[in-house]
């Protein structure tokens, strides 16, 4: 019996390469790179900012003689409690920084709303910083109000806010 090809018949072959459609279908190998530099840009932009504002020039600057230990404490806790205006939850942190020094800040959506710095002085003081992080949800009176709540057991400010300082009363 001779030997014959035969040119119509032919025998199924599978090519991993063509048949491994992976996880995103048969996405193009372009396209999904363009999507994970999309993705990849975005979360970049949308960072919390927390070193930007801490970096800044506070807003607010007042010394209480109120004791450090406890107007830190209260605000700490008088702030994971609150109730904000903008009707959002934000995620509250607070943290030493060595020595007499605790910040306490609220990042919502990602970025930060406000840092609070209070600090003891040499002279058995608090000193608190404000700075203000995202405008727009309007919680700058509604942070210095709990400082000022706290501070009530406490004495008067020894002086006044940066802010107020050239306002008539």
């Amino acid at each position: 019996m001779p030997f014959s090809i035969r040119p119509h018949r032919r025998i199924p072959v599978l090519c991993s390469v063509t048949d491994n459609v992976g996880p995103f279908g048969k996405m193009s190998a372009t396209l999904f790179s363009i999507l994970l530099l999309v993705i990849g840009a975005l979360l970049g932009c949308a960072s919390e900012n927390l070193d930007e504002v801490r970096a800044a020039k506070p807003i607010r600057t007042t010394t209480f003689e109120t004791p450090y230990d406890k107007l830190a404490t209260c605000v700490k806790q008088r702030v994971e409690r609150e109730l904000w205006l903008f009707g959002g939850e934000p995620s509250v942190h607070w943290k030493r920084d060595g020595g007499p020094l605790i910040r306490v800040y609220a990042i919502y959506s990602r970025n930060t709303l406000f840092d609070v710095t209070i600090e003891q002085t040499q002279s058995d003081r608090t000193t608190v910083e404000y700075r203000q992080g995202v405008d727009g949800y309007g919680i700058q009176s509604q942070t210095w109000g709990i400082i000022v709540s706290c501070n009530r057991q406490g004495l008067a400010p020894v002086d006044e806010p940066a802010a107020a300082a050239g306002q008539n009363h």
